[in-house]
């Protein structure tokens, strides 16, 4: 994925694929009036109740002048880079995300956390099928969102199975504020790798 300094991920729960459709037409129909993110990502949960539209701008501030509105029903979360992982599957397509989001008790929480998941970097980038992880931190400094990416979800199981997925857990835990979110999601169209 090519780097960007902002991302924002619109979660919508949806009905069914019409759902998706109108979203994904609206989400053109609002890019067009814009100069619009560097990229943009449509994810589907695996269960299919929730669509996570990922957008990665240059920084917030072009965020701000070509965001008109979030889709009705939806929550936003968005954040700066912080921190980067390269996968043993980098530069591969990416057809399996999950977004991950902490809630911290502020900037020192977060820092901390940006530095574990910098650590744990260092046997991930050599698992084959994981392509990487960007941390986004929010302004507030508050929440912290992972988005890890995997070539398919056949290889997002098979690191979930690593025993050294737990490393760093019990550190990560003292440091939130509220239980951690998670979406698994398959990545239906768009972005740049």
């Amino acid at each position: 994925m090519t780097s960007s300094g902002y991302a924002t991920f619109d979660i919508t729960s949806v009905d069914g694929l019409g759902t998706i459709d109108v979203l994904t037409a609206r989400n053109d129909e609002r890019l067009a009036h814009t100069d619009g993110p560097v990229s943009v990502r449509i994810h589907l949960s695996l269960d299919g109740s929730t669509v996570v539209n990922g957008q990665w701008w240059a920084d917030a501030d072009h965020y701000r002048a070509g965001h008109r509105t979030d889709p009705a029903g939806s929550t936003t979360v968005s954040g700066t880079q912080v921190a980067e992982i390269a996968g043993g599957s980098a530069g591969e397509h990416p057809g399996f995300a999950v977004l991950a989001t902490r809630h911290l008790g502020g900037p020192d929480d977060a820092r901390l956390l940006r530095d574990l998941f910098c650590r744990s970097g260092e046997w991930k980038s050599r698992m084959a099928g994981f392509v990487g992880a960007t941390a986004y931190l929010s302004a507030d400094g508050r929440t912290f969102l992972n988005y890890p990416r995997w070539v398919d979800e056949a290889a997002y199981r098979a690191y979930m199975a690593d025993p050294r997925i737990t490393e760093g857990q019990e550190d990560i835990a003292v440091l939130e504020t509220a239980p951690p979110e998670f979406v698994e999601c398959r990545i239906l169209e768009g972005g740049i790798t």
